[in-house]
């Protein structure tokens, strides 16, 4: 039986409309303990599935009960360019109208990354929206923005000594940069290359 004074679209929205405009999800100071988490991030590379809605009620769950506890909380929201798929699913979309990858050039091509993004992102971060989750939207990022870009640049290829000594602490790192004379590794826009050691 369903009830017709209830539409749980109109309600839902204004609900969630009401705790965002009200900072509800924003971290308030506090001089008790703090509690955060990072949002694993889904793939830009289409939809959430069950095991995102489990994952983000659970989470949810958790920030929710510290919150409520006086806990200073930040869930930190985020979304991942994942590479491969990502590329595999713009260039699959744009055979469908009849476009080569590398008839595009690649700085039409990132282009084309980015729309797919913009549109894909939007729908995961609305999706995690529809579910309630309670993140700081303010915060959100995405693994390609510029900044976290140049951190990985200035980690990875401008400080080595930086590398040396993360490399001795994760096993696979190291093994990736022991291999590194088999790989051509494109980082970014900025094309940084780490090619054959001669």
């Amino acid at each position: 039986m369903q009830n017709s004074n209830y539409n749980h679209k109109n309600i839902e929205n204004e609900i969630y409309k009401y705790w965002e405009k009200n900072k509800f999800f924003k971290p308030k100071k506090s001089k008790k303990k703090h509690f955060s988490i990072v949002i694993p991030p889904p793939n830009v590379t289409g939809s959430l599935h069950m095991g995102h809605a489990l994952n983000n009620s659970l989470q949810d769950l958790l920030i929710r009960y510290y919150r409520m506890n006086g806990y200073e909380t930040l869930w930190q929201p985020g979304t991942d360019h994942a590479g491969i798929a990502t590329q595999a699913v713009v260039e699959k979309n744009l055979l469908k109208e009849g476009i080569k990858k590398n008839h595009l050039g690649r700085d039409k091509f990132v282009e084309e990354i980015w729309k797919w993004k913009q549109e894909s992102g939007d729908q995961i971060l609305t999706q995690l929206k529809k579910l309630g989750c309670s993140c700081d939207w303010s915060r959100n990022r995405f693994t390609m923005d510029k900044d976290l870009s140049e951190a990985v640049i200035k980690t990875f290829v401008k400080d080595p000594l930086n590398i040396d000594s993360m490399t001795s602490r994760c096993l696979c790192l190291k093994l990736l940069l022991e291999c590194k004379h088999f790989m051509n590794i494109v980082i970014s826009k900025q094309s940084v290359s780490l090619v054959n050691d001669k």
